[in-house]
């Protein structure tokens, strides 16, 4: 993982951060092994602008702002709207609501009353169709398209669920906005349904594991 902004021990980044994220790669439940980025904005009327604010990632994906929100004594209590967005290499990420970055409000807070630690929000990573899932994880590869005009479907969400020994287990991947994906089958036996919505629409199509891993998996959503 690249590190990037400046390093402060995990006490400091936490005592000073009125914000407390997590980046979880969906498909190893640790975190992203590619390439992030984080991009931070403060809402000014009608904009979003970019705000330098130093942060701190560390390698098992937790991520805090330094200091942000920190004036003066005397100016606390100021209310400010920030935007995250982060952009990992063979990953779509989202929040846990689904929404492709993070929007949060902080109060302004002084140094003599730092905030309190803030609880831990995910940012998930799920993988994107250029993820290297391993030489030894089955793979279904195909497209989400929207039922009439045949467009492709980003953002998608695309599942498998089965039932092995009792307990339920979910592969879960997103398109990318050509609307390609690729979901490991790890679980997956014999007649195999993938499932894909977005926005309230979804649609599903039916392989055979392994008979069908060569093909594309074609799944259209209403």
């Amino acid at each position: 993982m690249t590190l990037r902004g400046i390093g402060l021990s995990t006490e400091h980044a936490v005592a000073a951060s009125p914000v407390w994220l997590r980046l979880i790669d969906m498909f190893t439940g640790q975190a992203p092994a590619g390439r992030v980025s984080i991009q931070i904005e403060r809402r000014e009327g009608n904009q979003w602008l970019a705000a330098g604010i130093p942060y701190e990632l560390k390698p098992n994906g937790d991520l805090a702002f330094v200091n942000l929100g920190r004036v003066p004594r005397g100016q606390a209590g100021i209310q400010r709207e920030y935007r995250v967005t982060a952009t990992v290499a063979q990953a779509i990420t989202e929040t846990a609501a689904g929404a492709p970055s993070m929007v949060f409000t902080i109060t302004t807070w002084s140094p003599d009353a730092p905030p309190a630690t803030p609880p831990i929000r995910q940012i998930r990573c799920y993988p994107a169709p250029d993820y290297r899932f391993g030489p030894s994880v089955p793979v279904a590869s195909g497209t989400v398209t929207e039922q009439g005009t045949g467009a492709p479907v980003g953002r998608a969400r695309v599942r498998v669920t089965e039932t092995v020994l009792g307990n339920t287990l979910v592969e879960e991947v997103r398109t990318n906005d050509e609307g390609w994906f690729r979901v490991p089958l790890r679980w997956s036996s014999g007649a195999t349904d993938i499932d894909a919505d977005r926005s309230g629409a979804s649609g599903s199509a039916t392989i055979n594991v392994p008979a069908d891993l060569g093909s594309v998996v074609s799944i259209t959503i209403s």
